[in-house]
């Protein structure tokens, strides 16, 4: 594989991994959906719509019927990851989902070895996933296999697979969760060269709900397989906002603030996220988070939703 200066590219995974020579597809770390990045991330223990394929797909047997997420966020530079999930219940039987992930940093320039400009190529991650998660009397188990390809001057596939456990308590007031994520073969770029691993990662988090369930609390903590851990932590409040007096319509909002020590490497600002939702009464859900990403600049992050 030709060698490239990509140092955008690298530098626009949420993690400073890339600086110790980190895994391939290192993508498949950027978290998904504006309500888990307004929360810091910590959401493990918290998804219970169709980003639970991405997050923890033990999570999916928590979706009533029906849930649809498509995500954008728009990263730093000309970057940007897009994903989407649906999840169907099976009644007692569980849930299944399907997703897909798309990510890229735009346009960047080759250069070969002497630095001379080899012309411009446009990197990519993309991924399509499906998993299924299986209830457990109140608790419930998930697994998800993905599809993966990668471009980064060549083109690279491989499989990967995720798995979760999650266990409800005191009536869903407390959830506690685990997952791992990206387990599978490495990345081959070119017929020479070496297989790079995937970014293996094991989550473990819990979730607390008060005060009649408006006030969400959660924290877990991050376990790349070859890179150091990171804890995260967030909160959400959410209040049913009226528009008639007769209290039968309305809309609810949700704030949420995070933070997040996997970014401890950047300087200036990094680490905490803020965040906003708006959820109709028919299902449909609009939410944004705002990241700062230090000196690197900072990332927006939208969704829509529906459940049912």
């Amino acid at each position: 594989m030709t060698k490239v200066r990509f140092v955008t590219f690298l530098c626009l995974a949420p993690f400073s991994l890339w600086a110790k020579g980190s895994p391939a597809a290192d993508s498949l770390l950027i978290g998904v959906g504006a309500p888990a990045i307004g929360m810091g991330q910590a959401y493990t223990a918290v998804a219970d719509d169709a980003s639970a394929l991405f997050w923890n797909p033990a999570s999916m047997a928590l979706v009533e019927h029906f849930s649809a997420v498509m995500n954008h966020a728009a990263l730093v530079d000309s970057g940007f990851k897009d994903d989407a999930a649906v999840v169907q219940t099976l009644g007692p039987l569980g849930a299944i989902g399907v997703g897909g992930q798309y990510f890229t940093v735009g346009s960047i320039q080759r250069l070969d070895g002497a630095g001379a400009s080899l012309g411009s190529f446009q990197p990519y991650d993309g991924a399509v996933l499906a998993g299924y998660a299986l209830p457990l009397g109140g608790a419930s188990v998930g697994v998800s296999g993905k599809m993966i390809r990668s471009k980064v001057g060549d083109v690279a596939k491989t499989q990967a697979v995720d798995a979760g456990i999650q266990i409800p308590m005191f009536d869903r007031n407390v959830r506690l969760a685990g997952a791992v994520a990206n387990v599978g073969k490495g990345l081959k770029y070119g017929s020479d060269g070496a297989r790079e691993d995937l970014p293996e990662i094991v989550r473990a988090g819990a979730s607390f709900r008060f005060f009649g369930k408006s006030l969400l609390v959660s924290a877990e903590g991050g376990f790349p397989a070859k890179e150091d851990a990171y804890v995260a932590a967030g909160v959400e409040y959410s209040k049913m906002v009226y528009y008639t007096g007769e209290n039968d319509k309305g809309i609810l909002v949700s704030g949420r603030l995070g933070y997040n020590t996997i970014n401890k490497g950047l300087n200036g600002l990094a680490g905490p996220s803020i965040g906003l939702g708006f959820m109709m009464q028919n299902g449909m859900a609009f939410d944004y988070a705002f990241l700062p990403m230090g000196d690197l600049g900072v990332t927006h992050h939208l969704t829509f939703s529906y459940k049912i």
